[in-house]
């Protein structure tokens, strides 16, 4: 996978990875118990950065991960 210019630009800037982990069923244990069956997460460095549905997520981050994983419908939970 090659890195796009956006993630090489904000890697320099703050040397944390971004990896988006996309296609899976995503369990919360946020107050409101949220499950998102085409899930996504992106995790940069070693927190959580955001939770949502897929083509959301996709959309937002693909073009600073520095990696993206397809789940291929498994399950992350916390």
């Amino acid at each position: 996978m090659m890195e796009s210019e956006e993630g090489k630009e904000r890697k320099e800037k703050d040397g944390l990875r971004l990896t988006l982990i996309h296609n899976g069923v995503i369990v919360t244990m946020d107050d409101g118990s949220r499950v998102y069956s085409n899930g996504a997460i992106v995790v940069e460095g070693d927190r959580i950065r955001a939770i949502g549905r897929s083509s959301e997520i996709i959309d937002r981050f693909s073009p600073l991960a520095d990696e993206i994983v397809d789940l291929q419908g498994r399950i992350v939970l916390p």
